[in-house]
């Protein structure tokens, strides 16, 4: 899709539209499978904005942590749209129909999902309540 360009062909800045938000969501609320079974791509940001007549950048800004507060539905439309996507690359995995090497990696590196434990090994109390209560289990 060719982009407009502006005086020495830079992009042309796109203005915000709250359609899309909506159209950000249904992009995402796709079904895991098709009729025959078959699984259908996962949505991507980059398929997304490639739908739309705004540059990457252009709307990648309006998702950054300081737009939150002016463009707030966009980005409750993108937490919703990643929901999305966390179910259909989960079910798509579970039902065997994806690489277990890329949803493993996708759902650490996109979703933050990660399979270590985090353990917290500080004490509480004193060693004196501690050894009272070793004591009195035996």
């Amino acid at each position: 899709m060719a982009k407009k360009t502006g005086k020495a062909g830079r992009p042309v800045s796109a203005k915000y539209k709250p359609a899309f938000a909506k159209a950000l969501v249904a992009f995402y609320d796709r079904d895991v499978f098709d009729e025959d079974g078959k699984l259908n791509p996962l949505p991507t940001m980059v398929d997304f904005i490639d739908t739309l007549d705004v540059p990457y950048g252009t709307f990648m800004s309006w998702l950054g942590s300081d737009n939150a507060d002016k463009y707030a539905e966009l980005h409750a439309a993108r937490a919703k749209a990643q929901a999305y996507y966390e179910r259909n690359l989960s079910e798509s995995a579970r039902q065997g129909k994806a690489n277990p090497a890329f949803s493993i990696f996708m759902a650490k590196n996109k979703l933050g999902w990660k399979d270590k434990q985090d353990i917290d090994l500080n004490v509480k109390g004193t060693w004196a309540s501690l050894a009272k209560s070793a004591s009195s289990r035996k």
